[in-house]
């Protein structure tokens, strides 16, 4: 049955009715005889248009190009010439016979016989109809002498032509350009499958009403649309990729001239190269007039039309620069799928059998193994681990793809990893997590900071990080994770951690990258793991030198390389002592995140020696280098793999550090800060890379193993009840909360109004503490301090004159430059305050009243009474008059939270009688506060995090 079209003409001529019209295994109509009534008449196989083949046309007809007005553009496909046509024969009394949905959006021939019914035969349907008994009913129409404009793909017209015997004057027939047809089952598979049941369904439509090109778009009855476009549709891949296409369409023989129709009609995609008199862009009819037939109703149609129309002659008798035949659509002249492998076609339709339609599209044009979904930034480390994983998963004969359309990539990662990784957002939508788990069998979590929950914003959505959107009956692997920063139980909300614990749990095999990460899996989430080595080390090493060596950048000498991700004074301090103690040059790379690229380059003050590199060519800075200097966790890594001396300073995430340390296990290559450097000579220990290699070996090996085993591992049975009573207690803790958030969400909307308005008065020029006067309604005091912009002077005026309360509050991350403010202020505050800790002081009349740090959040209550005594005494018109200058009550509220917790939760508040003065910047920001009227004097902020020159800053 592979020849027949399924046009349905044998079943219409049976006299036995011994033919039904049936879907076979592929979902396609064939017919199926029933033996017992065959009277073996054979008229069947005189109508058949695959047996009898018939050509009358004219074999070079004239060609037009078409485009009608907008109003008829938008409900049409292309140019809108089938709405002109079949209007005519409407407007005429006749009747016109098309393709429409059925409410299971299964496609058949219907008969219309007015314009009001004309809207559900417009559009295109990319599916087999089924042409039922219209032949039957068109043929007694036609004996009745009535018009019948009858359209359908060539080998339907061929099939109604064959069944009818004769021309009739009264009949018109119009075939479209065919790209070949898909299974109307696999459809009906597929909308089930994606949108959850047809039922849901209002409408399926295969071209954008916005403009001219071809999509899949679902309209839901909830009013929701759903769009995906050729490349990312699953569905438009199987049809447009000839997959999912009869059998016979891959050697169609009415896709070719002459042509069956009258008149064939179709979409003119090669308008822009047709040099066409009128605008185009919004759909463009092709209209071959095959015969004289064709021809009279075309002409007829046009002078009796009330609409407007473009048209254009691009081809035939008359046309002096005729259109170039090449541009024209190919199925004018052969089966679009003519060149197309049938015995992948065949494979296809049998993986729809065992794994569905979706997941054997997958297999067939994709043909992918792994899934990664991974964290990878603006950072030349997270660019190197994930690649690193992408390429040991490849090299184990496995295809793998980048889940980029559940989770962002860094756009300056994009740069390496777009050019050798395969991505998901190629061929899927953004955010169809349906379509990755048609695509993939296995999932795995990549390595760098993927499920640090306060840094990696999409692990505080489980649902990508780990892996909540994936089917139960999927292999889930983490592979290096990371949670970043150790982490208690305190630091975790226990929703949260219920959660993450279910999600954990799903998984097949767990693997960490520190070693306390496995303890925080089992305290804390109940969850076995392995600690392996990063990704970077268990990968081929020769992958570095074959990458770094496309690299153009010229080494013509010896150099220091600081590969520096967090900038400190004493840091700059040390790199800049070693380079002159080895006589080196100097070259200095800064992290690539662009939020702190510009205040690490300041912090560094040393541009001529900064570069910017690719990651290409940072790598190969690395391999040229004579000595590192880093505080880079993946800096050591290819510190090592490059087999380069070099010093290690620990730097924010101390304990990952600590873990890299442990397992390197050699001695006089990480320090505990820059300062320790200081003073040496030589800061450079001799490595003896034999030793640190026989070391790492093993664990590269036991990793790589552990890698392999968990790519094959069993997937485990992964329990819905117990999903269950996970949304269910996660269901109750958010219902409890509503009422917070719902006030939450008033008070922001409030806050949001007050925060407009703040704004426009500093954009005004406004300083930040002239808005607060403002908004209170205060009159302010004179204070000359307002109008110091130089750190020591204003500082030196606070030492000269101790009748001020100082209160300072850290927000953010205030350390960086900390002890760099303690020099130019003088303040006897403490030095010791540590990366992402809050802090808070009130220093009264030059004592130190508060000096806290704290890990969490600090809320510290001062009071003090502002004034000093003064006593008068007169005495007057005989009386004694004694005066008391009345003191006055101040109450300050100090808060300060650190980076401690997910962006954005940092906070500065320093309220004295309940009005907050505090800018709220990073850094630290000081209240000043007359001692003698307990008025405000000023309020300021110093960027201690990241700005070495320590500016005022007022607004």
């Amino acid at each position: 049955m592979e020849n027949c079209y399924g046009c349905g003409a044998c079943c219409n001529v049976c006299p036995a009715g011994a033919i039904d019209m049936k879907e076979n295994k592929e979902g396609f109509l064939e017919p199926f005889i029933d033996e017992e009534k065959c009277i073996s008449c054979e008229k069947c196989k005189k109508v058949c248009p695959s047996v009898n083949c018939l050509y009358s046309n004219d074999p070079e007809p004239d060609i037009f190009a078409f485009s009608a007005e907008e109003k008829i553009l938008y409900n049409s496909s292309s140019g809108g010439i089938f709405s002109f046509l079949a209007e005519y024969i409407l407007q005429a009394g006749g009747y016109v016979v098309g393709a429409a949905y059925d409410s299971q959006f299964l496609v058949n021939h219907v008969m219309i016989h007015s314009i009001e019914e004309l809207d559900k035969i417009r559009r295109s349907k990319y599916l087999q109809s089924s042409t039922g008994d219209t032949y039957k009913k068109t043929k007694e129409l036609l004996e009745m002498g009535e018009y019948v404009l009858y359209s359908g793909c060539p080998c339907q017209i061929a099939g109604l032509l064959r069944f009818l015997g004769k021309d009739y004057d009264t009949l018109f027939t119009v075939d479209l350009l065919c790209h070949g047809i898909p299974s109307p089952k696999l459809f009906r598979e597929h909308l089930t499958n994606s949108f959850d049941g047809i039922g849901n369904i209002e409408d399926v439509e295969f071209r954008s009403r916005e403009g001219w090109s071809t999509l899949f778009q679902v309209k839901l009855k909830n009013g929701e649309v759903k769009t995906a476009y050729n490349n990312k549709s699953v569905y438009m891949k199987s049809f447009l990729l000839d997959i999912n296409l009869r059998a016979s369409c891959f050697r169609c023989q009415y896709s070719k001239l002459p042509r069956q129709g009258d008149i064939t009609i179709g979409d003119l995609w090669a308008a822009q190269s047709s040099n066409l008199s009128f605008e185009y862009r919004k759909g463009v009819s092709v209209i071959l007039l095959n015969n004289k037939k064709g021809e009279r109703l075309f002409q007829d149609t046009l002078s009796g039309s009330g609409h407007q129309f473009q048209m254009q002659k691009i081809s035939g008798k008359g046309v002096e620069n005729p259109i170039n035949q090449n541009l024209l659509n190919t199925n004018i002249f052969y089966p679009s799928a003519i060149n197309s492998d049938i015995a992948k076609r065949r494979k296809f339709f049998e993986d729809c059998s065992d794994m569905g339609f979706e997941s054997a599209v997958y297999a067939s044009l994709h043909k992918f193994d792994v899934g990664l979904m991974l964290f990878m930034s603006n950072n030349y480390g997270s660019i190197a681990t994930n690649y690193a994983l992408y390429r040991t998963i490849t090299d184990t004969g496995r295809r793998a793809a980048v889940i980029d359309n559940l989770v962002v990539i860094g756009n300056t990662a994009r740069d390496f990893v777009k050019k050798h990784m395969n991505f998901c957002s190629d061929f899927m939508e953004k955010g169809d997590w349906q379509a990755v788990n048609q695509c993939f069998k296995t999932f795995v979590v990549g390595s760098d900071l993927s499920w640090d929950w306060i840094m990696n914003q999409w692990s505080r959505q489980p649902q990508y990080m780990m892996l909540g959107f994936a089917d139960k009956n999927k292999r889930m692997i983490s592979y290096a994770s990371s949670f970043g920063a150790k982490k208690e139980e305190k630091d975790i909300d226990e929703d949260a951690r219920v959660l993450y614990t279910h999600y954990l749990k799903r998984f097949d095999a767990v693997s960490v990258r520190e070693d306390y990460g496995v303890e925080m899996c089992r305290k804390l989430f109940d969850v076995h793991a392995r600690q392996v080595i990063d990704p970077v080390f268990i990968c081929n090493q020769e992958i570095w030198s074959e990458v770094s060596a496309s690299s153009q950048v010229e080494f013509d000498e010896d150099y220091l390389l600081a590969y520096i991700l967090n900038p400190l004074p004493y840091k700059r301090k040390a790199i800049l002592e070693a380079a002159q103690n080895l006589n080196k040059k100097l070259v200095v790379i800064l992290d690539l995140y662009e939020v702190n690229y510009e205040a690490n380059k300041r912090a560094m003050a040393m541009d001529e020696n900064i570069v910017k590199p690719d990651f290409i060519d940072w790598l190969a800075y690395f391999q040229h280098a004579s000595y590192v200097i880093t505080d880079s966790v993946h800096g050591i890594w290819f510190s090592i793999i490059f087999k380069k001396k070099f010093v290690a300073i620990k730097n924010r995430s101390r304990e990952r550090f600590d873990s890299l340390e442990r397992l390197i296990d050699y001695p006089g290559l990480f320090f505990e800060d820059s300062m320790s450097l200081l003073g040496k000579t030589n800061i450079f220990a001799d490595i003896d890379y034999d030793v640190v290699y026989q070391h790492l070996e093993t664990s590269r090996m036991e990793s790589e193993n552990w890698l392999r085993s968990a790519l094959d591992v069993a997937v485990k049975p992964k329990s819905d009840v117990e999903s269950v009573k996970v949304m269910e207690r996660l269901f109750r803790s958010l219902h409890e909360k509503k009422e917070l958030v719902n006030k939450i969400k008033r008070e922001y909307s409030y806050e949001e109004e007050q925060k407009k308005s703040i704004r426009e008065q500093l954009n005004a020029g406004k300083t930040w503490l002239e808005v607060v006067f403002t908004r209170n309604q205060i009159v302010p005091e004179e204070s000359k301090l307002r109008g110091i912009n130089d750190i020591q002077e204003y500082f030196s005026i606070l030492q000269n004159k101790t009748d001020y309360v100082l209160v300072l509050s850290g927000s953010d991350e205030c350390s960086g430059q900390w002890k760099r403010f303690l020099e130019v202020s003088g303040l006897p505050l403490r030095a010791d305050i540590g990366w992402r800790e809050s802090y808070a002081a009130v220093v009264d009349c030059g004592a130190v009243k508060v000096d806290e740090k704290s890990k969490g959040e600090i809320n510290i209550n001062y009071e003090f009474l502002a004034g000093f005594p003064k006593y008068s005494v007169e005495y007057v018109d005989g009386e004694l008059r004694v005066g008391c200058r009345p003191l006055r009550y101040c109450k300050i509220k100090v808060k300060s939270k650190g980076f401690t917790g997910a962006m954005g939760a940092c906070r500065s508040e320093i309220l004295v009688d309940n009005i907050d003065y505090s800018m709220n910047r990073i850094g630290i920001n000081i209240v000043v506060i007359d001692k003698e009227t307990g008025n405000i004097m000023d309020s300021i902020n110093v960027n201690t995090y990241s700005d070495p020159s320590l500016k005022i800053n007022r607004v």
